[in-house]
C-alpha cells in the first residue's frame, strides 16, 4: 500500500520530519517526508498497511508534537527503495 498522509497542527520546528524518517527506516517503508509552506508535514509512504498505522500512532505518542488532522490517500505504488527527506 502507499498513502499521500498530509500531518496538520504543530508539526514543524519540532524534529517531525526526522522522526518521521527514523520511524519509517526503521520499519523498511519508502518514501520521502517534506515541509509544506502552510505549516503542515507531506509524505508519501509505502509499505503494510499495519507498519504505517504503526507509524502514524508512533507521532501521537510524541509529545513534542500536536497533530490536529491527519488527512491520508492511497495512491499508486511506486518503485523506490529507500525513505527520504525531501525540499
Amino acid at each position: 500500500m502507499r498513502y499521500k498522509v498530509r500531518f496538520e497542527g504543530i508539526v514543524q520546528g519540532v524534529g517531525f520530519r526526522y522522526e518521521v524518517y527514523q520511524i519509517a527506516t526503521q520499519l523498511k517503508l519508502t518514501g520521502w517526508v517534506r515541509n509544506e509552506m502552510d505549516g503542515s508535514v507531506l509524505c508519501e509512504v509505502q509499505g503494510t498497511n499495519k507498519k504505517i498505522e504503526y507509524l502514524i500512532n508512533h507521532l501521537y505518542q510524541v509529545p513534542r508534537f500536536q497533530i490536529d488532522s491527519v488527512i491520508k490517500e492511497e495512491i499508486p505504488i511506486k518503485n523506490e527503495s529507500s525513505f527520504r527527506m525531501a525540499n
